[in-house]
C-alpha cells in the first residue's frame, strides 16, 4: 500500500492543504498547535474508520475535518477515500477512464458493528480493497506502521504481538491462508465441523442398515451370511491394503527426503570448505599487500630495487654477511695492533721514568759526582735502552700484514661476487650507478638484511598463492555445488507434492524420523490387521467349500445401500484424517516460522536501537527486554519517555525488514525529534534513508530544518 496524495481542511488549523506524497520520504512541517497529530491520525481513520471499531480521531473532530486520501494497493489504478463536510464517507476506484464509487455511507452509521462479514458484503464490488481490509485492520496498521509522538505515546499500551506476528508471516503463497482456514475449522467448529457431522450421520445410517441386514440374515442361509462376511472382509482388506500402500509410499518419500537432507548437509560442508579456501587466499593477498606497504614505508631507500627472486636474495644476503665477517676480522687485527702499541708505549714510558728516578737517586746520593758508581749507572742506562728496544720490537713484530692483506683480497673477491649477483638481478636504483651501488648497500647494510628478510617473506607468500585458473575452477565448483543443492531442494518439493504431504519450509531430520517412527507403527498395526482378516477370509472359504449352499445375491438393495454408505464413510474418514494431518503439519510449520521471524525482528530492533543511541543502553536493553515488551504490550522500569519512544520507534522501523511484499505498508512517524540531540538525529536520518528504500515514510515535525530529508511540505 502507498499514499499518493492528501487534501485536508480543518477550521482554525489548515485550509485546503494539498500534500503530494513521494514513494520515499515526505516531511510535513507545522508549528506546534498546527494540527499535525490530528492529520497524522486522519491518515489511519481515512481508510479504516468505517471498517473497524477503532477511532483514532474523536467524533467531534471527525465531523469537522474534510480529508481526501488517494492511495494505491497495486500497480494499476488507485483509490480515493473522501470524508466530506456533508458527513458522508465514500471510496472511489479509478483506473484510466474507469471511475466508480465502490463504497458509500453516512458517517453517522456505525458500520464497524457489522463485523468482517458486513465489510465483505459492503465491499463486494472491490475485491482488492476487501482483501486488504480483511487482512490488515486498523490495529495491525497502528502496531506496524504508526509511531505516535512521545507526548501522545501511552507506554502502558505500546503495541500488540499478535497483529505484528500475523503481518510478518502472511505472504502471497497461500500457505498461511490455508492454515487459517483449517484453524477455523478445527478450533471453531468443535473438532472438524461439517465433516464430523457427516461421518456421524453416515455411521448412524450404517448401524441402522446393519441391524436391518442382521434381521434379514436370520432368515437367510449360513452361506449367505458367510458370503456377506467374506465380501465385507475383502472390502476391509482392500481398504487396509490401500492404507498400507499409502503409508509405505510416504515412508519411502520421507526416507528419500532424509537422504536428500544429508546430501545437502554434505554439500554445505563442501561449500564451507571452498569458501574457507577462497577466504584464505584473500587473506594471503591482504597480507602480501600489507608486507609490501610496510617495506615501502620502513625502507624507502630500497623502494627502487627490484630483486624478487629468492635465490639471488639469499645470495646477496650471504655475500653481505661474508663481507661483514671479513671486516670484523680486519678490525680485530687492527684493534690488537693498537693494543700492543699502547702497551709498548706505556712500558717505554715506565722504563724511562724508572731509569730517571734511579739515576737521579744515585747522583743525589753521590753529590752528583760521576766518579763513583759509574758501572752501576752504565748498567741502569744499558738496561733501560735494551728494554725500550724490546718493547718496540714487541709492538712491531706481530704486525700480521699478510693476514690483513689476505682478508682484503678475500673481501675484494666477495665484493666482485656481489656485483655479479646485482648485475644478474638487473638492479636499478634511480640516481645511482652500478659502481656506487655497493657503497649504497654498505651504508644501509643492517637495514638491507631486514629488507631482504621481508622481501623473502613476500616471495614465499607469492609462491603459496593459488594460480588464477585454480581460483576460477574453485568458483565454478562453488556454482556447481549451489546448483546441485538447489536441484536437491526442488526434488524434495516434488516428492512432497507427489504424495500430497504439505511442505514444511524448515524440514528437520529429527522431526522426519519421528514421523517415520509413527508410520512404522501404523504399518505394523495394519499388517497385523490384514493378517487377521486374511485368516478369517481363509476360514470362510474353507467352510463354504465344505458346505456349499445357495448364496444370497450380493446385488440386493440393502447390500448395495450398505456398500454406498461404507464407501462414503471411508472417503469421509480418509478426508478427515488427511485434513487433520495437514493441519498439524501446517500448524507446526507456521508456529516455527512465526517464532523465527519474531526473534529476527527483535534482534534487528535491538541493533537499530544500539546504533541510534550509540550503545548508551547496551547494558540495560537486550533482546529479553524487547521480547517482554512484545509479549506484554508495555514497558515497565525506570526508562524515561524518550528512551521508551526510541525503543518503540526502532521496533517499528525494523518491522520493515520482515514485511512480505503484499503487506508493505507506509510508515507514519509523528514528531520523532523531541528527545533527539544532533548526533541521534543524524543517525536517525541514516536509518530512515535505509527504511525508505523498502517502504514509504511520512514524518510530521515542528522542526523546520529538515528540508534536506526528502519531499518537504509545510502546513
Amino acid at each position: 500500500m502507498q499514499y499518493i496524495k492528501c487534501v485536508a481542511s480543518f477550521p482554525g488549523l489548515f485550509e485546503s492543504t494539498a500534500i503530494d506524497l513521494t514513494d520515499r520520504i515526505t516531511v510535513i512541517y507545522g508549528r506546534n498547535g498546527s494540527g499535525k497529530t490530528l492529520l497524522s491520525m486522519a491518515f489511519i481513520d481515512g481508510i479504516w474508520r468505517s471498517f473497524s471499531g477503532k477511532k483514532f480521531v474523536s467524533d467531534e473532530s471527525w465531523n469537522k475535518i474534510y480529508i481526501e486520501l488517494i492511495f494505491s494497493l497495486s500497480g494499476s489504478g488507485f483509490y480515493k477515500a473522501i470524508n466530506n463536510s456533508d458527513k458522508f464517507y465514500t471510496i472511489n476506484y479509478k483506473n484510466g477512464n474507469y471511475d466508480k464509487v465502490i463504497f458509500s455511507e453516512n458517517r453517522g452509521e456505525n458500520s464497524a458493528e457489522d463485523g468482517q462479514s458486513g465489510i465483505t458484503s459492503r465491499l463486494s464490488e472491490a475485491r482488492e480493497l476487501n482483501d486488504f481490509v480483511m487482512r490488515i485492520d486498523s490495529d495491525s496498521f497502528f502496531d506496524s506502521s504508526y509511531v505516535p509522538s512521545p507526548s501522545n505515546m501511552d507506554r502502558t499500551v505500546l503495541l500488540h504481538r499478535q497483529p505484528i506476528q500475523k503481518l510478518l508471516i502472511d505472504d502471497d503463497s497461500g500457505f498461511h491462508d490455508l492454515h487459517n482456514s483449517l484453524s477455523r475449522i478445527f478450533r471453531n467448529s468443535g473438532c472438524d465441523g461439517r465433516i464430523r457431522s457427516e461421518i456421524e450421520k453416515n455411521e448412524e445410517s450404517l448401524r441402522s442398515l446393519n441391524r436391518n441386514i442382521e434381521i434379514t440374515d436370520i432368515k437367510d442361509s449360513r452361506a449367505d451370511k458367510l458370503n456377506n462376511e467374506r465380501k465385507n472382509i475383502r472390502k476391509e482388506l482392500n481398504s487396509l491394503n490401500g492404507s498400507l500402500e499409502r503409508f509405505k509410499e510416504q515412508k519411502g518419500v520421507l526416507k528419500k527426503i532424509i537422504e536428500d537432507l544429508e546430501k545437502i548437509e554434505f554439500l554445505n560442508n563442501d561449500l564451507e570448505k571452498i569458501k574457507s579456501e577462497v577466504s584464505n587466499e584473500q587473506e594471503k593477498l591482504s597480507s602480501l599487500n600489507l608486507l609490501k606497504e610496510d617495506i615501502f614505508r620502513i625502507f624507502p631507500q630500497f623502494n627502487n630495487m627490484r630483486i624478487e627472486d629468492s635465490p639471488n636474495l639469499e645470495k646477496v644476503q650471504e655475500l653481505f654477511t661474508n663481507i661483514r665477517n671479513i671486516n670484523e676480522k680486519i678490525d680485530d687485527i687492527h684493534f690488537q695492533k693498537d693494543i700492543k702499541r699502547k702497551r709498548a708505549r706505556k712500558t717505554a714510558i715506565f722504563i724511562g721514568i724508572s731509569t730517571f728516578i734511579s739515576v737521579a737517586s744515585i747522583l743525589y746520593k753521590n753529590s752528583f759526582s760521576l766518579k763513583m758508581d759509574v758501572f752501576l749507572l752504565g748498567g741502569i742506562l744499558v738496561f733501560a735502552f735494551v728494554s725500550c728496544i724490546l718493547a718496540l720490537i714487541y709492538s712491531v713484530i706481530p704486525s700480521r700484514r699478510k693476514d690483513i692483506q689476505k682478508l682484503r683480497e678475500e673481501r675484494r673477491s666477495v665484493e666482485e661476487g656481489l656485483k655479479e649477483v646485482l648485475e644478474k638481478s638487473k638492479v636499478e636504483i634511480e640516481g645511482y650507478k652500478l659502481s656506487e651501488l655497493y657503497d649504497f648497500l654498505l651504508q644501509y647494510f643492517e637495514d638491507y638484511i631486514e629488507y631482504t628478510e621481508r622481501t623473502r617473506d613476500i616471495v614465499d607468500l607469492k609462491k603459496s598463492l593459488k594460480k588464477s585458473d585454480y581460483l576460477v575452477a574453485i568458483e565454478e565448483k562453488l556454482d556447481s555445488l549451489r546448483e546441485e543443492e538447489e536441484s536437491i531442494r526442488m526434488e524434495i518439493s516434488e516428492n512432497l507434492r507427489a504424495v500430497e504431504i504439505i511442505k514444511d519450509i524448515e524440514l528437520e531430520t529429527d522431526k522426519i524420523n519421528g514421523i517415520l517412527g509413527t508410520i512404522d507403527r501404523e504399518i505394523e498395526l495394519l499388517e497385523q490387521q490384514i493378517s487377521i482378516k486374511q485368516n478369517i477370509l481363509s476360514q470362510i472359504d474353507d467352510e463354504l467349500e465344505r458346505n456349499p449352499q445357495k448364496r444370497t445375491s450380493s446385488g440386493s438393495p440393502l447390500m448395495r445401500e450398505r456398500d454406498e454408505i461404507e464407501g462414503r464413510l471411508n472417503r469421509l474418514t480418509a478426508n478427515r484424517s488427511s485434513l487433520h494431518f495437514i493441519f498439524e503439519v501446517l500448524n507446526e510449520a507456521v508456529n516455527a516460522r512465526s517464532e523465527n521471524r519474531m526473534n529476527s525482528l527483535v534482534s534487528s530492533a535491538l541493533r537499530r536501537f544500539n546504533y541510534l543511541t550509540n550503545n548508551q543502553y547496551v547494558t540495560r536493553v537486550d533482546e529479553a527486554l524487547y521480547n517482554r515488551m512484545l509479549a506484554e504490550g508495555r514497558l515497565d522500569g525506570d526508562f524515561n519517555q524518550g528512551t521508551v519512544y526510541e525503543l518503540l520507534l526502532c521496533m517499528k522501523l525494523s518491522i520493515t525488514d520482515y514485511l512480505p511484499e503484499r503487506n508493505q505498508l507506509p510508515l507514519i512517524i509523528d514528531d520523532p525529534f523531541q528527545f533527539m540531540d544532533d548526533e541521534r538525529t543524524t543517525r536517525f536520518k541514516s536509518i530512515i534513508d535505509e527504511v525508505s528504500r523498502k517502504r514509504q515514510v511520512i514524518i510530521f515535525t515542528h522542526q523546520g530544518d529538515k528540508k534536506g530529508w526528502g519531499n518537504y511540505i509545510e502546513l
